[in-house]
């Protein structure tokens, strides 16, 4: 389901449909260097830069930025251009053949890879090296490895925000079934042992809706003490002991416990229509939730269960990137890296659209304030970065989690577990012989 590997922005107001393309993509010029951010104090500096972004939420965020932006530096214009119709990341390509990608473009976790490999985008961790005003270290390690490639140097998206996949749950229901209330030490088999009290109390409902997103099973595996690909990217792991143990145990979600519908049967927007009790994904869905549900019924978040080895959940979230055609890298830089700033992190929390990135506002007396609304137990969002993993890297000709080769052999690997048509050794063993002959290759 692609759709849903995306929602966690695409639900804030990204409304276009962003698929990867599965060809080579051609690579940008290098940009010219400018030293005008330096040279003259910011109040008296001059020029343009522009942005290239999508609708919905990621463009409010950018209006933000740009009012900070421009009490700083009032003469420069910040010119921002909105993606309309058609495919982003064609649209991407198609810009920097022509070197004209404008100065800061929208990103996501999805596109670094690929935009990396094109060649579009500006190392921006030499940039934050050299501001004393900005500290990287601040951000905490497992979302900014959502902006890194694999095993090579650098940082290519400043996210938006901490957004791991915690576990939003119908508190009305677990009290009405008798189940008890999940707590941040539950294990998997804890709330599947509620999960079917739920179900016993609810006929015709499933205790949550799963899907093959990458941030649902790889957790599975790593929870394992296994992995989907080798440290160094030369090897496909599916067929390892702990991959196998993993992917059995995600497996028996549909064929033995039978918490979560089979592909295609699921209940539209299920947790709002109480036809499932737990929902697992970003802080995203806080605002909607709070819309649709209203005083229907009383609801919370707390972390993903943990797995038997390690307790680990998936992450996703967008942000912005500086290009190789920025005019001024610099002033461009200055600009950006207002996203990561204390006022807009703590905005975006005030709205509840996003967890803190920085770990200076973990302790802030801004963000332990309760606004009366649910969900009251913030901290497993504000905390979810201990618990995080990002996605890894493969080579771009192969695909990846998100898209292309790699992902199609994932997809059809786990439908084939959730349907029960073969047994995990069998999928993993075709699934590794597939995706091993790519990396061999490539």
């Amino acid at each position: 389901m692609f759709d849903r590997s995306i929602k966690h922005w695409v639900l804030a107001g990204a409304t276009l449909a962003l698929t990867l393309s599965a060809c080579g993509a051609p690579a940008a010029a290098p940009a010219a260097k400018s030293s005008e951010a330096a040279a003259a104090p910011a109040a008296e500096q001059t020029g343009e830069i522009t942005v290239y972004s999508v609708p919905g939420s990621p463009q409010k965020v950018l209006e933000r930025m740009q009012k900070d932006f421009n009490a700083k530096y009032p003469k420069v214009n910040v010119k921002i251009n909105v993606h309309g119709s058609g495919d982003f990341a064609e649209a991407m390509y198609a810009k920097g053949a022509a070197n004209n990608l404008e100065d800061i473009v929208f990103n996501a976790d999805l596109f670094v890879p690929p935009f990396v490999d094109a060649d579009l985008l500006v190392d921006m961790e030499q940039l934050a090296k050299a501001d004393k005003s900005f500290d990287m270290g601040d951000i905490y390690e497992s979302i900014l490895g959502l902006g890194k490639v694999g095993t090579k140097p650098g940082v290519y998206m400043i996210p938006s925000g901490l957004d791991t996949v915690q576990m939003y749950y119908n508190k009305s229901a677990f009290e009405a079934a008798g189940a008890p209330l999940p707590t941040a030490d539950w294990k998997w088999d804890d709330l599947i042992a509620a999960c079917k009290t739920l179900m016993a109390k609810n006929p015709d409902t499933y205790c949550f809706d799963y899907s093959d997103w990458w941030a649902y099973f790889v957790p599975w595996i790593e929870g394992q003490g296994g992995r989907v690909l080798s440290e160094d990217g030369k090897k496909s792991l599916f067929s390892s002991p702990e991959a196998r143990a993993g992917l059995q145990a995600y497996a028996d979600l549909w064929q033995k416990h039978k918490v979560t519908p089979l592909p295609g049967a699921s209940v539209q927007d299920c947790f709002i229509a109480q036809k499932c009790f737990v929902f697992f994904h970003i802080p995203a869905f806080i605002s909607t939730f709070r819309e649709k549900i209203g005083d229907k019924f009383q609801w919370d978040v707390e972390f993903t269960p943990s797995q038997p080895k390690k307790h680990v959940t998936g992450m996703g979230t967008y942000g912005f990137s500086i290009t190789k055609n920025a005019k001024n890298p610099q002033l461009a830089w200055e600009f950006l890296k207002l996203l990561a700033s204390p006022a807009t992190q703590k905005a975006l929390y005030a709205e509840r659209a996003t967890a803190p990135l920085l770990k200076s506002l973990a302790n802030d007396p801004d963000i332990a304030k309760d606004d009366g609304k649910p969900p009251k137990n913030m901290k497993a969002f504000l905390n979810g970065g201990s618990i995080g993993i990002f996605p890894q890297t493969y080579p771009v000709k192969c695909g990846g989690l998100y898209s292309g080769q790699v992902n199609s052999v994932i997809k059809a690997m786990l439908e084939s577990l959730m349907r029960g048509t073969q047994s995990v050794e069998a999928a993993t063993t075709a699934a590794d012989a597939e995706i091993q002959a790519c990396l061999d290759k490539n």
